[in-house]
């Protein structure tokens, strides 16, 4: 599927899942998530998001780097 940004700018391509791929993301979840318990577990991008938030406010970081990957995800 592609997704339009504008003019004089490439399409987004995007990929929709089928069925058959949930499923087998959903498998592969459950598997990974017995066999390394709960190091594997990651924080909401929200919370993340949040806590960078916080620790520029806290001085405790005086900048930040904003950077955007290109065809990241076509590459796959």
């Amino acid at each position: 599927m592609l997704i339009l940004k504008g003019e004089k700018k490439h399409p987004r391509v995007i990929c929709l899942p089928t069925v058959r791929d949930k499923l087998v993301l959903s498998s592969l979840n459950e598997i990974l998530a017995k066999l390394f318990g709960d190091t594997i577990i990651t924080s909401l991008p929200q919370v993340i998001i949040n806590n960078i938030f916080k620790d520029l406010k806290s001085k405790e970081y005086d900048s930040f780097i904003k950077i955007d990957i290109k065809t990241f995800y076509a590459s796959i």
